[in-house]
């Protein structure tokens, strides 16, 4: 018969640690669920985040190809009227 702190061992001891051991286990489980939650939301706020960007971006860019194709336009108009040797300012270069 054991006696003292080995009596424990095989009995309420045991079943107190399992015990313990899957409390434990269920507080990681949600750790990691509420860690994943976490991250999956930064990662969503990461993302909305660079479409804002990408959004900015291709607007800018869509806004310079719109004032390269004003100027084109502009300096086409301006040299149809040109004749040889005037400049887009109407002077004579030579």
């Amino acid at each position: 018969m054991k006696s003292g702190i080995d009596a424990d061992v095989g009995r309420g001891g045991e079943r107190g640690n399992r015990r313990y051991g899957w409390a434990r286990a269920q507080i990681d489980q949600r750790r990691r669920w509420l860690f994943e939650i976490w991250a999956w939301r930064a990662a969503g706020q990461i993302a909305a985040g660079l479409e804002e960007v990408a959004g900015m971006w291709a607007s800018r860019q869509r806004e310079r190809r719109g004032l390269n194709a004003d100027r084109a336009r502009a300096d086409e108009k301006l040299n149809a009227g040109m004749t040889a040797g005037e400049s887009n300012t109407g002077s004579v270069l030579f």
